[in-house]
């Protein structure tokens, strides 16, 4: 079974997993994936980003472009034993802070990863977080 930490551990729990009362999201569009916000009491340091999953980084984004409306953000590819597919993405970090580059191996919840933003489709600053098991999201709260 894969393992998840928070990827923001010092943030504060945002808009949930397939919630559909908050636009744009709809019944037929549910939020697919977990956000996390920063605290107003502690900005710096609320906002660092960490790997959810340890793996390898397959996809490293940091020069503040679109990019399907993640911005700037990292896939990790999780090792598995038993031929399942799983990565993790974790997007709309600000430009400049992605600490990891395609190929890193990375340790979840020690490795950094970089500071939360709003790139992309992002409404505000924060950090996204999905999980994928065999090409289907799932929440990632669960594992």
């Amino acid at each position: 079974m894969t393992r998840t930490t928070s990827p923001a551990p010092y943030g504060a729990p945002g808009l949930v997993f397939g919630s559909t009362t908050e636009s744009p999201y709809s019944a037929s569009r549910p939020h697919g994936g977990q956000d996390h916000q920063w605290r107003y009491a502690d900005p710096s340091g609320s906002k660092r980003t960490f790997a959810s999953v340890t793996g390898r980084v397959t996809a490293a984004f940091n020069d503040g472009g679109n990019h399907n409306g993640w911005g700037n953000y990292v896939d990790i590819d999780v090792p598995t034993t038993d031929g399942s597919t799983v990565f993790a993405r974790l997007a709309h970090h600000a430009t400049g802070t992605v600490q990891v580059r395609v190929g890193d191996w990375v340790v979840g919840g020690v490795t950094p990863i970089g500071v939360m933003g709003d790139t992309g489709e992002a409404g505000g600053v924060h950090l996204h977080e999905e999980l994928w098991i065999n090409g289907r999201r799932v929440d990632p709260i669960y594992y």
